[in-house]
């Protein structure tokens, strides 16, 4: 029979051969499915049948072996009294009389699985660790002995169990009312569904993120302090004006507000632009496109998905090409491992950190945004419609702009990535990549032009409130110049501004010629005044 090691050693796509007929198979999506393959008295033709699904991290993977092999001996006696074990379960026969816990999950992971729906593998191991976590030693009950009091007393214990624990009870009654409707509707092996026991008494409903989002007036802040660390290199003004730490200008914190910068513009996933890998992107276009793009397989739905690179997008990666060959992110010697690691790196996005694999290291990606979300959330701590911001917050807020400027739904879901647009079927995956890029690259301008400001509705484009921005014209010149060493202007309003601010230097060291009695000074200046 498979061991734990064996299933979980075993490569996507791969096969591992077992006794009596079993083979396993190995999923892209940390899934291994156990099949036998048997002839059935009475048959000539060998068949095969599908014993399960396991994920590949349970904690209880031995005991789901042994499930999975108890299983195979009773199909393998009705294989041999003649009958058929998937004839017999699909008419909700005497198989599916009982069911435990564990059995029910494995069947929902894989039915997650056959329709695309919940089965990143983010999603699935947290269901599979909250659910082994709240109710382990109910995994090899028969659900059909879970009760309302059961549950009850359950959150009562569990949730008063220590401080902080309580949400986490809550998400795996969430997770367990998901799974028992699976029973209930698909497999009927249930009549009622024991968790309607908290209704009107606990949400087991995920948090509503509908409404949260970022204002324009926010995003054009956001990329003004964005900007001004990567951009302007203006971090020390930065740190000190707003009493920021210390490393809040380091390179790889630079490299972190770069990435979440992509995140807004892109509307992508952060799994999406973490993995993000620089043959995926094509600044000078391709022989499918001339226009600037980059390419991801979308992390749920596992299509090539094409996404313009914008101007302000360009700017991201062209910092990125410099921290790749130029800086060091890890404050490393450039001539030790972990500094060529970095230069040589495959990822847009490098861990400065990479683990070691036989005293050299492997190359990754960065693995999240949480240092610079924390200096952002800093500089911007009163938001209108969310506490914070994150990764989400920003997917929700491109999707938002969106539809404010008058996309509808469904192209909403396409340049997202939640949806495919078309079949690729005989279509080279390339071509198809670059023309979907080119397809969406007007509608990621708008947006993008919308997050520094300007929004367009009912075909009429309007400003939004900006402090920086109103504050300007009645600003001296040393405090422009002041805006412009934290990096905060806009390009549009260095031209203006910064110019007159000059001017403005000039008319005042010529003023002060005036009083000497120039005649040729007072002519200049009346020029130069005529001209603002």
């Amino acid at each position: 029979m498979f061991t734990p090691s064996k299933i979980r050693a075993l490569g996507s796509g791969k096969r591992l051969k077992g006794d009596h007929g079993l083979f396993a198979r190995a999923n892209t999506d940390l899934t291994v499915t156990i099949f036998m393959q048997k002839k059935i008295k009475g048959d000539n033709a060998s068949k095969t049948r599908k014993l399960g699904t396991l994920f590949k991290e349970s904690t209880s993977l031995k005991l789901e072996l042994l499930e999975v092999q108890q299983k195979a001996i009773k199909w393998s006696m009705l294989m041999d009294e003649g009958n058929d074990p998937k004839y017999l379960r699909d008419n909700n026969s005497l198989l599916k009389d009982s069911m435990t816990l564990n059995q029910l999950l494995v069947e929902f992971e894989e039915s997650r699985n056959t329709y695309g729906v919940g089965n990143a593998p983010k999603t699935m191991r947290d269901r599979r660790n909250t659910i082994e976590n709240v109710f382990n030693d109910w995994l090899h009950k028969d659900v059909k002995l879970i009760t309302k009091q059961n549950l009850l007393e359950r959150f009562r214990v569990y949730s008063n169990k220590h401080n902080g624990c309580k949400p986490q009870t809550q998400k795996g009654m969430r997770y367990l009312r998901s799974v028992l409707n699976y029973g209930i509707n698909k497999l009927d092996i249930m009549d009622k569904n024991p968790c309607v026991v908290f209704e009107g008494q606990l949400s087991l409903t995920s948090k509503p993120e509908e409404k949260k989002f970022l204002y324009p007036s926010e995003t054009k802040k956001l990329l003004r302090f964005i900007n001004g660390f990567v951009v302007e290199f203006s971090g020390k003004h930065l740190i000190k004006k707003y009493n920021l730490p210390e490393d809040a200008d380091t390179p790889y914190r630079i490299q972190t507000y770069n990435l979440i910068k992509l995140l807004l513009l892109s509307g992508l996933r952060k799994g999406e632009c973490l993995s993000l890998k620089w043959e995926q992107v094509h600044l000078n276009g391709s022989e499918y496109s001339k226009e600037p793009f980059f390419e991801i397989v979308t992390s749920k739905q596992k299509q090539p998905f094409g996404v313009p690179i914008t101007e302000d997008m360009l700017e991201v990666f062209k910092y990125q090409e410099i921290a790749r060959d130029v800086i060091n992110l890890g404050d490393l010697d450039l001539s030790s491992d972990k500094g060529r690691h970095i230069q040589n790196s495959e990822y847009v996005f490098p861990s400065p950190n990479p683990k070691l694999h036989k005293g050299s290291p492997v190359d990754a990606p960065m693995e999240n945004t949480k240092e610079g979300m924390e200096v952002l959330n800093t500089l911007l701590p009163e938001l209108k419609q969310t506490d914070k911001i994150r990764a989400n917050i920003l997917r929700k807020t491109f999707a938002t702009t969106a539809y404010t400027l008058g996309l509808d739904m469904d192209r909403i879901s396409q340049i997202t990535g939640h949806v495919g647009n078309l079949s690729t079927k005989g279509v080279a995956t390339e071509s198809y990549v670059a023309r979907k890029a080119d397809d969406h690259r007007k509608y990621f301008q708008d947006i993008n032009e919308a997050f520094k400001g300007k929004i367009i509705k009912d075909n009429e484009l309007r400003e939004t409130p900006d402090e920086v921005a109103d504050s300007l014209p009645s600003l001296t010149p040393q405090q422009i110049d002041e805006l412009s060493k934290y990096g905060v202007l806009t390009e549009e309003e260095k031209e203006t501004y910064e110019v007159n601010s000059r001017i403005k230097k000039q008319n005042e060291e010529l003023r002060r010629e005036l009083a000497k009695g120039s005649e040729e000074v007072i002519s200049y200046i009346k020029k130069q005044d005529d001209f603002k």
